[in-house]
């Protein structure tokens, strides 16, 4: 029995970029490496299950607006879900209601100075892992041909984190986000290079008092927040 094929299309999510009027936090972006089908279903980054990202990110900014969003989020996402379980124009009406409130989680996190995206726009893969990723079916988010622009947002911002430390992807790679980075040509610039933070992946193995104070760890090695 062969295995089932997912396409993971980045385009389905809107692009975002720095907000310019915003000035007490860094400007942070995360980069992951591709975006998963679970995610894909609820509309923005880091949503499938036993993915602690926001959890994360609740923790470590400590910010009361900013937990409210995410919060809001999930709830109206599960909210939406049952409340138009048996409307034939339920789909629609979901969209739209999630689309505000995503909208509303995209200022916040604008607000904080965090920006979201993946390295992969377009990928086919059999499951949410790296290694599952199918590797001829990979177009990268360089801004063309109506990808997200990546290498645009990795020049604006003063740090990036780059979700995923840790997940090998064959023997040549030290984890497959910095893998796709340099196939990319992300790396080129020297400079971008000079930016980047690895953490460990948020839906790695652990308890999520592991994995924040690890990443609270790199994060102040790095100056990420200072």
């Amino acid at each position: 029995m062969s295995e089932e094929v997912y396409v993971c299309d980045s385009r389905a999510i809107p692009f975002y970029s720095f907000d310019d009027k915003q000035n007490k936090y860094k400007r942070i972006l995360y980069l992951g490496t591709h975006i998963t089908t679970k995610s894909l279903n609820w509309g923005f980054y880091y949503f499938g299950v036993g993915n602690m990202f926001w959890s994360i990110i609740k923790k470590i900014y400590n910010s009361e607006s900013l937990t409210q969003a995410i919060e809001d989020y999930k709830e109206d996402f599960k909210n939406t879900k049952n409340r138009f379980r048996k409307d034939p124009n339920g789909q629609a009406k979901r969209t739209e209601i999630m689309s505000a409130k995503r909208e509303s989680l995209i200022q916040e996190l604008q607000r904080h100075g965090i920006v979201i995206n993946d390295l992969i726009g377009l990928c086919k893969c059999t499951g949410a892992e790296d290694g599952q990723i199918i590797e001829d079916s990979v177009v990268p988010n360089d801004g063309r041909n109506g990808f997200h622009d990546v290498p645009a947002l990795m020049r604006d911002a003063e740090v990036i984190v780059i979700n995923g430390k840790g997940l090998e992807n064959g023997e040549t790679r030290e984890n497959s986000a910095r893998y796709y980075l340099e196939l990319f040509g992300f790396l080129d610039n020297s400079d971008i290079k000079k930016k980047i933070v690895y953490v460990k992946g948020s839906s790695s193995r652990g308890s999520i008092d592991e994995l924040v104070a690890y990443w609270k760890g790199e994060y102040s090695i790095n100056g990420v927040l200072s």
